[in-house]
């Protein structure tokens, strides 16, 4: 019986053993490779006025956009901005139908111009740091890239939004992530 009890024992040190170390190599090795974070803007503006299915539509898309793992988001420093525009839709008596979002996908200036440099500066290293300080000028221009609309029944407003963002992140995230 005392041997049995031992023969436990020790089983149960070498799997504890073994469990801490695995979970010590993969916190070491996040540590080492930071995986990159997309740094992107969600833009709900409509002169200024906002109702409340623009904030519901911008907080689906922001959630949506964190639930991806490497997406940031952010109102400083943007690489990627998505401008909503969002509204129901209503028969003549007014009774609502429907839910449209349209979407444009937008990229900084700055994050294209700064990846062009990178690759002529390896093409021509004599290339002047001039050219890196003009490019804090480009900051608030951006390019646009696409436009798209989505259209869903009236309450279906949380998978209109996360339908923009899996488009998003198959036009413009995974191809980034590959390079």
């Amino acid at each position: 019986m005392r041997f049995i009890r031992n023969v436990l024992l020790v089983g149960l040190f070498v799997i504890m053993s073994v469990t801490l170390t695995g979970a010590q190599q993969k916190e070491e090795s996040d540590k080492k490779s930071p995986e990159k974070k997309f740094k992107v803007q969600v833009v709900v503006d409509q002169d200024g006025k906002f109702d409340e299915l623009d904030l519901r539509a911008a907080s689906y898309i922001k959630r949506e956009l964190r639930g991806l793992g490497d997406v940031e988001v952010v109102n400083y420093s943007v690489e990627w901005s998505l401008h909503l525009v969002v509204f129901e839709t209503k028969t003549v008596n007014g009774h609502v139908t429907g839910i449209v979002l349209g979407v444009v996908f937008t990229r900084s200036m700055i994050d294209i111009l700064t990846n062009d440099l990178v690759r002529y500066k390896k093409q021509m290293p004599d290339l002047g740091d001039d050219v890196v300080k003009a490019l804090a000028f480009l900051h608030p221009y951006e390019s646009y890239q696409s436009v798209s609309v989505f259209a869903d029944g009236k309450d279906k407003l949380r998978e209109v939004c996360e339908r923009a963002v899996t488009k998003f992140d198959i036009l413009y995230l995974e191809p980034a992530r590959s390079k």
